[in-house]
């Protein structure tokens, strides 16, 4: 069960299977009109990186490792400014949208949870003990500058919960 805290409206949704989530994409579809589904792994990289070609949608670095003094008044590549990641978290989620976006809009792309997506990329080559699970991407908030780096990668079972995993849905025109 998730603390009390972590379950708010203005937290983002955790605890959710990839199942969960396409389920819920299909009722929202049903309800509204629109198709809603979980973006593929090129959609989710093309909407984080925003035009970017760099490691994150903020630059090739992060200086959020540096002494705090440092990277406050000069860095224009400190993580924190942009994701929450184990180094500024204080062991829970936080607010959507309580950070910098990317250049597009965009808020959490990166860090506060890792978010399912609908299929591997194709760019990818799969070893056969991998080709029944789900793709996460963009790291959370227990995740390393590694792991939230843009073309990171984490994957899991169909049917597996965390409170460090959620999702975002795209809606088809």
């Amino acid at each position: 069960m998730l603390p009390p805290n972590w379950t708010t409206d203005t937290q983002p949704i955790m605890g959710i299977s990839w199942d969960d989530a396409n389920a819920y994409a299909a009722w929202l579809s049903d309800v509204s009109g629109n198709i809603y589904t979980l973006p593929t792994e090129e959609q989710w990289e093309y909407a984080a990186r925003a035009g970017q070609s760099t490691k994150y949608y903020w630059g090739d670095e992060d200086t959020s490792g540096v002494k705090k003094r440092f990277w406050k008044n000069k860095s224009l590549q400190n993580a924190h400014d942009y994701t929450w990641m184990k180094t500024n978290v204080n062991g829970v989620t936080h607010t959507i949208g309580g950070k910098k976006p990317n250049a597009w809009g965009l808020y959490d792309m990166a860090g506060n949870v890792w978010e399912w997506t609908s299929s591997y990329s194709e760019n990818y080559n799969l070893l056969p003990q991998e080709e029944n699970l789900k793709v996460m991407r963009g790291g959370s908030w227990f995740s390393t500058s590694q792991e939230i780096s843009l073309s990171h990668r984490g994957t899991n079972v169909n049917d597996f919960t965390s409170y460090n995993i959620g999702f975002r849905l795209i809606r088809q025109k």
